[in-house]
């Protein structure tokens, strides 16, 4: 049962961030803008951080898919067996709202019609912790002392790599290698020559 379906995000959606409280919370959005749009992207200290207002709650987690960095803002929201979960949109990593935990579904081979539902890959995906006072919604961040898949998409390694490949592509596109159009893509940064010339 789909709940609530990813839509264009709005355009102040990455720029929000608050002023931290004395207790670490930081005023990041507006409930009544929350519970219309059902979903916002934030910044608090530096990290992205998706909001999603479902069944009058407020839930906070890593913005980035803990699998390969999908955008969680563009995935939908789906009950799986009575687990609020969001779908990655990248490649369907289901991801609960509350644990971070991410779930899969197992079938017995020597038995096909014997399904478990909700098994756990573990907690996966980083959720944060959130606060209602009058129409602000606070977050803040959780302790970090340990690491959790979707932590590499905030490290300095991960945004030195982004920028390196935004300076030098890893791909070259096709009208860059010596035959033209038609060839195949390679690596620029890799060391390899590029293939050689098709024979048709």
């Amino acid at each position: 049962l789909k709940l609530m379906s990813a839509e264009a995000p709005t355009e102040d959606t990455s720029t929000s961030s608050g002023k931290a409280e004395g207790d670490g919370f930081h005023a990041v959005a507006s409930l009544r803008e929350l519970q219309a749009a059902g979903r916002k992207r934030v910044m608090v200290e530096g990290r992205a951080v998706i909001l999603f207002h479902v069944s009058e709650r407020v839930y906070a987690l890593d913005h980035f898919c803990y699998h390969a960095g999908g955008p969680l803002e563009l995935g939908d929201i789906e009950d799986s067996h009575g687990r609020l979960c969001v779908v990655c949109p990248w490649h369907k990593h289901t991801i609960t709202l509350d644990t971070g935990e991410s779930l899969y579904t197992a079938f017995d081979p020597s038995n096909p019609r014997k399904v478990k539902h909700n098994c756990s890959k573990g907690v996966k995906q980083r959720v944060h912790l959130v606060k209602v006072e009058g129409d602000s919604v606070l977050v803040k961040l959780s302790d970090q002392s340990r690491t959790l898949d979707s932590d590499r998409y905030y490290t300095e390694e991960y945004r030195e790599l982004t920028e390196s490949v935004l300076k030098e592509p890893v791909l070259r596109p096709r009208q860059q290698l010596p035959w033209g159009r038609g060839g195949a893509i390679h690596s620029s940064r890799t060391g390899l020559k590029p293939f050689s010339k098709p024979k048709w």
